[in-house]
């Protein structure tokens, strides 16, 4: 009986360490840091493993940054990277850190801001190109990466007298979302963006 028991411990050891607790390896993975990764125990400590992997890539001048922000509402924030300041790619936790989108922006003008109201759990983004203010959301919805134009404003006038179109445009039927966009604009609640440590 009493050999049996170290025996039982050293299998429970084992298997606690080996069958539980796995660890993202980047040198094991097949894939790039587009793919889901293997679980560590939460979604903070995969994301920051899955971020310490990204700032050891190539990326240029600029290293990513990146932030958490819960934008589809399901307790788990997502991680919001920016490569060069526009390029924006999005990733969920839900066992695995996986990419469901991008959106590069192209604009030095670009801005990424945020609401405190809990309607709008999303990010909110500007910027200019053509002669025109372009305002917008992001947010995830069943998994689905969603980039909306909420309005613009052709603050040149070219637009508006070439095509006799308003100086304000709106693409958004939400109106509360527009007025939450006007909001976060004129209080410059742009985000925190955070250097991958």
């Amino acid at each position: 009986m009493k050999t049996k028991f170290p025996l039982l411990l050293f299998l429970v050891v084992v298997f606690t360490f080996v069958g539980c607790n796995k660890i993202y390896d980047p040198s094991n993975s097949s894939e790039q840091s587009s793919t889901a990764q293997l679980v560590l125990e939460g979604w903070e400590d995969n994301y920051v493993a899955f971020l310490k992997d990204l700032h050891d890539k190539d990326f240029g001048e600029e290293s990513p940054r990146f932030f958490y922000k819960d934008i589809n509402g399901d307790g788990v924030p997502e991680l919001i990277v920016a490569r060069n300041g526009v390029n924006l790619s999005v990733y969920i936790f839900e066992g695995a850190v996986t990419e469901i989108g991008e959106r590069n922006f192209g604009t030095a003008t670009t801005r990424f801001l945020y609401s405190d109201n809990p309607s709008y759990p999303g990010i909110f983004f500007f910027f200019v190109g053509g002669g025109v203010e372009h305002y917008g959301y992001l947010t995830v919805k069943d998994n689905e990466f969603i980039y909306e134009e909420l309005w613009n404003e052709d603050y040149s006038g070219f637009y508006v007298e070439r095509d006799g179109r308003n100086r304000i445009e709106e693409y958004s039927d939400d109106k509360g979302l527009i007025n939450e966009s006007r909001i976060v604009y004129s209080e410059n609640n742009d985000i925190d963006w955070r250097p991958i440590p």
